[in-house]
């Protein structure tokens, strides 16, 4: 089949209403059947047989006879646990302070007579970058972030200056480039990114009119990248190891944090659950995991229990995980069986002592098949199936649609007919095994009382 999509001839068909693609390639063909109705399965002879496509969906005939592949039917409930290896689940971590690097004055406050000295002061900063944190005399003062469709972000913050010359410092952190501004396609060096100024400092007291100093025109200085990113300290270099292990702050930005850790056992793939941290970017063994922010959430509206893809695509379909991080779990690889090394830079400040290591198992699979396919059920990593929670051959009601979907989503009950051995034909055929197939057809599963021509499949299993 590889070869003849990556080589054959194409031909497109319309045929009983569905979309018909063939690759062909040295006698050999592969066939796409395509249904672009959102409201209704259509039944189709190609080749002698009848095949029936669900809507909105396309099925393929690797080799355009006989065996037939619907779309994939199975989504999986995912379980974590915590790290056995760990006698302790308690880390033991180290810290040290990001180098905040010294830099030519941008303020000067030659006397003590300075008007701007004896009002209350305000550093006012506007940017087009996703986060802008602010740095008077080389001491955080604090961080503005834009939110989801905000492309301009005005930093205010009261400020200290002292007489004489003051160092103020700006980083700006971007997360990608803003949708509305073309994140794809040419010119991607005219897309401003950054702070573009005004960088003002605002002086007002009650009674009298601001006085506003314009930094926009100041010599500034500039570098890309952290201190730490550059000696690469998440590789353990002895040379800037300048870690302690007293006084951990908790709630502080611009912190580096490492720690060791045992692999948890098995095969199991591991998570590492950062809730509790702020924003950063994650190291284990010297390999970055990327980055995470379990501090933003995403919003709180727009999730729904019911999941239908069919139709022209819009990004409000099928939205899960409303009101909770969406940057919260890092995957790890790449571990030994001891002693492997976990990095985090930690820009927003939080609590490194929340943070644990887990593995991620399938709990619970459910699957959808249509009479005349064949319904697989399969749990990962060696993980037999251990028990059949619900099945129902005839007309069935309920969902199982999101693929990380939460045990309460994936739902089914028994509808106006069904076939009555269905749930013990399942079980004998199933549980104790890795995976098994159902052929979806009253011969097999017996007979279901249902008048209309579709009848359907659905099984919850738990692995």
């Amino acid at each position: 089949m590889e070869k003849a999509l990556t080589n054959g001839d194409l031909k497109n068909l319309a045929h009983d209403s569905i979309s018909v693609t063939i690759y062909s390639y040295e006698g050999k063909s592969s066939c796409f059947f395509g249904n672009s109705f959102t409201d209704r399965d259509v039944t189709t002879n190609y080749g002698g047989i009848n095949y029936t496509i669900p809507a909105w969906s396309f099925s393929i005939l690797p080799d355009c006879s006989k065996k037939f592949i619907t779309p994939s039917s199975q989504h999986s409930t995912f379980v974590k646990k915590g790290n056995e290896a760990e006698a302790n689940p308690s880390l033991k971590w180290t810290w040290r302070d990001e180098t905040i690097e010294r830099i030519i004055p941008v303020v000067n406050l030659s006397t003590n007579d300075d008007p701007i000295l004896s009002k209350d002061l305000t550093l006012s900063v506007n940017t087009t970058g996703h986060v802008v944190h602010a740095f008077v005399n080389r001491e955080a003062i604090g961080y503005i972030h834009a939110y989801l469709g905000e492309f301009e972000v005005q930093f205010h913050q009261s400020i200290t200056l002292q007489p004489g010359n003051n160092e103020i410092t700006l980083l700006s952190a971007t997360v990608g480039l803003d949708v509305l501004k073309r994140n794809y396609g040419p010119n991607f060096d005219m897309i401003n990114q950054g702070i573009h100024g005004p960088v003002q400092i605002i002086a007002s007291s009650n009674g009298s009119a601001d006085i506003i100093k314009d930094l926009s025109n100041n010599q500034w200085v500039y570098k890309a990248g952290l201190h730490g990113e550059d000696k690469q300290i998440y590789n353990g270099r002895a040379r800037y190891n300048q870690w302690k292990s007293d006084n951990l702050p908790v709630n502080k930005p611009f912190v580096w944090f490492k720690t060791t850790f045992d692999a948890p056992p098995g095969t199991d793939p591991v998570v590492v659950d950062l809730m509790g941290l702020g924003k950063g970017h994650a190291w284990v063994n010297g390999h970055s995991l990327g980055r995470y922010w379990p501090s933003y959430s995403a919003p709180g509206e727009g999730c729904s229990a019911e999941c239908d893809y069919r139709g022209p695509y819009k990004p409000e379909k099928c939205r899960t995980n409303c009101g909770n991080p969406s940057q919260r779990w890092v995957p790890c690889a790449l571990l030994a069986n001891t002693d492997n090394r976990l990095v985090l830079f930690e820009e927003f400040g939080g609590n490194p002592f929340l943070v644990t290591f887990q593995t991620v198992a399938v709990g619970s699979i459910c699957a959808n098949a249509r009479e005349g396919h064949t319904l697989e059920l399969s749990c990962q990593g060696q993980r037999a199936i251990s028990n059949i929670k619900f099945a129902s051959f005839g007309d069935p009601k309920g969902i199982c649609e999101y693929p990380f979907a939460t045990a309460a989503s994936q739902s089914f009950e028994k509808g106006t007919c069904k076939a009555a051995g269905a749930l013990s034909i399942i079980q004998k055929l199933c549980v104790g095994k890795y995976s098994c197939s159902i052929d979806v057809s009253e011969q097999i599963l017996g007979p279901t009382g249902c008048t209309g021509d579709t009848r359907r499949l659905a099984v919850e299993a738990i692995c």
